[in-house]
This record gives C-alpha cells, structure tokens and sequence, in this order.
C-alpha cells in the first residue's frame, strides 16, 4: 500500500498526457458510402475551409486554429509585405537636398537652353527626372508580388495542413489549386500594377498639398541657409552692427544664388518641387499598388478556390481519394487508443484496490 497512491498518480498522469495528444489529433469524418454522401462531405469541407481562409484574409482571428497559430493570419503578414513595400519604394528616393544632385540637375537643365524660356522652369527636364525616378520602383513592385504570392501560399497550405490533416490527398488537390490560382491573380494583378507605373511615369496631382510641400520644402531651405549665416559668421554677439552687416551680405549672397535666372537657381528650385511632387507620388503609388494587390490577388482567392475546386464534385473516383486517411495517422491514432484503453484498465484495478484498503 505504501506505493499504491504514487504509482496511481503516475497512472493518471500518463493518461491525462495520451487524451490531451488524441485531442490534437483532428476528428476524421466516418467514410461516406453513397456518392451523395461523399459529395455533400466534399462540400462542406471545402466551404469550412474557404471560409476561415477568407477570415484569415480580413483579419477576423476568431477560430480556434487562428488563436493557436499565428503564422495563418494571412492580414498580418499582407500588412508587413506592404510596409516593406513602402520603405522599399522610399530607399528610391534621390537625394534632392545634396549639392552632387543639384549640380547634375543644373546640368540637365542646360542641356535643355534655347527650348525653355529664361526664369521659366524647364518641364522638359521635370518630366525627363519623373520618369527615370519611377522606373526605380519596378523592382519594389516585383518584390512585393512575389512576396504576397508566397506568404498567400504557405498560409493557405498551413490551413488546409491543420483543418485536413487525415487527408493528406485533399492536402495536396488543395496545394495544387492554390498555387494555380495565384498565379493566374498575379497576371492579372501585374497588368494593372504596371498601369499604375505608367501613369506615374506622367506626372499629375489634383492634391492640394503640392503647394504646402513646396513651400514647406523653401522655408526649410531658408532656415537652413539663416542658421549658416549665423554659424559662418566671424563678428561676435557683441558686435551687433557688424554682426547685422555680415549676415544680410551673406543671405543677398544666397538669394542671388538662389532666385537669380541661371541654371543653378532653377535647379534649386526644381529640386524642391521635385521633391515635393515625388513624396506625393511615392504615397499615392504604394496606396494604389497595396490596394491593387489586396483586391486583385488576396481578395479574390477565397472564391476561385472554391470554384477550382468544385470541379472535382463529379468525379467520384478523386472523392474516394481525398476521404481516404493517412495510413501513418491511422496507426498512431490506433496506438494511442490501445495505449489508453490499457491505461484506463490499470486506473480501474487501482481505484479497486484503494475501496478495498
């Protein structure tokens, strides 16, 4: 007696350890014997299935399976694919601010002498810049396809992995037409990516907050230039005339060259609306490009796999197929139910023994 409550404790525990392991173990649907049966199963798994895929889409997180598993939230993963999209589309950005780009901009800009009038920026060059600046982002766009089309798959197939598990052969039909249908989203998706990238490529807004960034852009250029004034000055505090003097000859200095009809000047300014312009048209073309992808590729997958898939509906054959259970999940499921049928016996002749003492 004196190792009976020990070793019926060990027992227990045992026991607790095999019916927590069969509970992972998803419940397989007892094999249906008519083609009816078989088709209305076929049914109901794959619209169970498409279902919580398109909840993944939309961020709804409620089931079971998507509490437990976060690498099949399919929302937050498009949501990290675009922010890496956009600090992508960002690292294309010139470098409008240093003096190697304005140079080369000025140089541009005389290239075009004779074809625009004198004071008047030169729109020839504006648009020449615009057009190579978006033809940078066609690698983003690439990246950003190829990355949402495998995050897509992977989340897909982990679902059908989790929710199907018996049926390794509905696994991989499943597998099967969800690398198909994405890859015919992505055609799709592709095209009007690339309309977005030509409409780039010819600059327009109707925003009005090109004029605040321009002007935003010029009052930091004139801080900029006020603060180096007062930095390159050599008269002291001190001496506040000398001081007045030297500041106001070395601002004049910077609004000549600045504002002054020359190449340089017009580069100065062409570099701040440039700049102004691309940051609208950066943001403007990563909303429409994550939307674009959102809609074309994400939104429609739920549907045409289940229309994919639905093909196979009459073809009882491939229904038998994908109803049969792993062979493998079949004798760990046996071994299991053995380990606790022998487990139980003992708990029972335990308990016995303790009424009896």
């Amino acid at each position: 007696m004196l190792f009976q409550a020990p070793m019926r404790s060990l027992v227990d525990k045992l026991l607790g350890d095999v019916r927590a392991e069969m509970r992972l173990f998803p419940s397989s649907t007892k094999f249906s014997r008519t083609t009816a049966e078989r088709q209305k199963l076929f049914v109901s798994t794959v619209q169970d299935f498409v279902r919580q895929l398109a909840d993944s889409i939309r961020g709804e997180y409620r089931e079971r399976v998507m509490v437990r598993n976060a690498e099949l939230r399919l929302f937050a993963q498009a949501v990290l694919k675009f922010e890496e999209f956009q600090q992508q589309v960002q690292e294309t950005a010139p470098k409008f601010r240093e003096d190697e780009y304005v140079d080369a901009l000025a140089l541009q800009i005389e290239e075009f002498r004779g074809r625009e009038l004198p004071g008047f920026m030169s729109s020839q060059a504006f648009y020449m810049c615009m057009s190579q600046y978006v033809d940078r982002w066609q690698e983003p766009i690439t990246a950003l396809v190829t990355e949402v089309r495998n995050v897509a798959l992977d989340v897909a197939v982990g679902l059908s992995s989790t929710l199907l598990q018996p049926y390794p052969s509905l696994q991989q039909a499943i597998r099967e037409v969800v690398a198909t249908v994405l890859d015919d989203s992505i055609r799709h998706a592709q095209d009007h990516l690339q309309d977005q990238l030509s409409r780039e490529k010819d600059p327009f807004t109707l925003n009005d907050f090109l004029q605040q960034w321009v002007n935003k852009l010029r009052y930091d250029r004139f801080s900029t230039a006020v603060e180096r004034a007062f930095e390159d000055a050599k008269h002291p505090p001190s001496n506040w005339g000398a001081l007045k003097d030297e500041i106001y000859m070395s601002m004049r200095q910077w609004y000549r060259s600045t504002h002054a009809i020359s190449a340089k000047a017009s580069a100065q300014e062409m570099a701040g609306i440039m700049e102004a312009y691309w940051n609208l048209s950066a943001k403007r073309f990563v909303d429409n490009c994550c939307m674009t992808v959102d809609k074309d590729i994400l939104g429609t997958l739920p549907d045409a796999i289940q229309d994919q898939m639905f093909q196979f509906i009459k073809e009882d054959d491939r229904l038998k197929l994908f109803f049969t259970e792993s062979p493998e999940l079949v004798a760990k499921k046996q071994e299991l139910d053995s380990k606790r049928e022998r487990l139980s016996r003992a708990a029972e002749k335990l308990a016995a023994i303790a009424s009896i003492a």
